[in-house]
C-alpha cells in the first residue's frame, strides 16, 4: 500500500523517474508476474504491495520504489495504471498498477469487460474432462498455470444443448451462480471470445458452493477408421518384416 509519506508526494513536481525501475515494472507486469509469484487480474492489474516485495526489487531502496510509484499516481507515465480497487485479500481497496499494453501473459488483455450483476451473465459454464471435472465437483475450481480460472459465457438458450446436444463432448458441465460469486466479492471479466475470467476468491480457488449444479454426461463416441499414410506405411513394413 502506498503511504502517508509517499502520497503526500503526488503534488511534488521535482521527481524524474528512474528509468531502471522503469524497464524492470514494464518486463514485470507484462512478462515476469509468474516468475515472481505475482497474481495478475484478466485485466492486467497487480497489487502494489506485491509489487513493492517482490523479487524483482531486492536491491532497490523501498523509498526509491514508492517515489516512482508516486510519480506514476500523478498521472505522468504513458506505460502504467494506477488506481485503487477491492481487494478481495483483504475485504478493503487497495492500490492496484499495470502496464498499458504488450503483456504476453495468456488471458491477460486490458479491454476485458468488467462485470457489475449477474444479469450481464446469464449462463456461466466450467467445461471439464471426468477427472478435472470429478476433482473440481469436491474440491473447487483451480486456476492455470498463469494464475486465471477461464470459464466459458453462453446464452441461456444453450443450456441443454451444450450439455447434450451435437457436439457436446464434455463429460462434467459444473453451472455458476454468478449472483453469488459477485456478492462474495470475486471479480468476473469478460473477453471478446466469450471467455468469463476471474482469479476466484482470496485463495485462488471457486469452491463448490459457488456451483449452481454439476452435470455429469455420458458420452459415446463412434470411431471411424481412417486409412492415412501412416497407417498404410506401418501395414507395409508389418508385412515386409513377416514375410522376411
Amino acid at each position: 500500500m502506498l503511504t502517508r509519506t509517499t502520497l503526500t508526494r503526488l503534488y511534488s513536481t521535482s521527481y524524474e523517474p528512474s528509468r531502471a525501475i522503469s524497464l524492470r515494472l514494464n518486463w514485470l507486469l507484462r512478462h515476469g508476474a509468474s516468475e515472481n509469484q505475482l497474481l495478475v487480474r484478466p485485466d492486467g492489474y497487480v497489487r502494489v504491495d506485491d509489487v513493492r516485495s517482490c523479487w524483482s526489487f531486492r536491491n532497490t531502496p523501498p523509498e526509491v520504489v514508492d517515489e516512482f510509484l508516486s510519480h506514476v499516481a500523478r498521472g505522468n507515465s504513458k506505460y502504467f495504471n494506477i488506481k485503487q480497487d477491492y481487494d478481495i485479500r483483504t475485504g478493503a481497496p487497495s492500490w492496484w498498477i499495470r502496464t498499458i499494453w504488450g503483456h504476453t501473459i495468456p488471458h491477460v488483455d486490458v479491454s476485458v469487460k468488467r462485470i457489475h450483476s449477474a444479469e450481464e451473465l446469464p449462463l456461466v459454464v466450467f467445461p471439464a474432462g471426468l477427472d478435472e471435472g470429478t476433482h473440481a465437483e469436491h474440491h473447487g475450481i483451480f486456476p492455470d498455470d498463469d494464475g486465471l480460472i477461464c470459464l466459458r459465457s453462453l446464452p441461456p438458450q444453450q443450456e441443454h444443448t451444450f450439455s447434450y446436444g451435437p457436439g457436446a463432448y464434455h463429460p462434467v458441465c459444473i453451472y455458476l451462480d454468478v449472483a453469488k460469486m459477485l456478492d462474495a466479492g470475486i471479480q468476473l471479466f469478460r473477453n471478446s471470445r466469450g471467455h468469463v475470467l476471474t482469479t476466484g476468491d482470496h485463495n485462488n480457488v471457486i469452491h463448490p458452493w459457488f456451483f449452481a449444479k454439476v452435470e455429469h454426461v455420458r458420452l459415446r463416441r463412434e470411431r471411424i477408421w481412417r486409412r492415412a499414410w501412416k497407417t498404410t506405411k506401418r501395414r507395409s513394413a508389418d508385412i515386409e518384416h513377416d514375410t522376411s
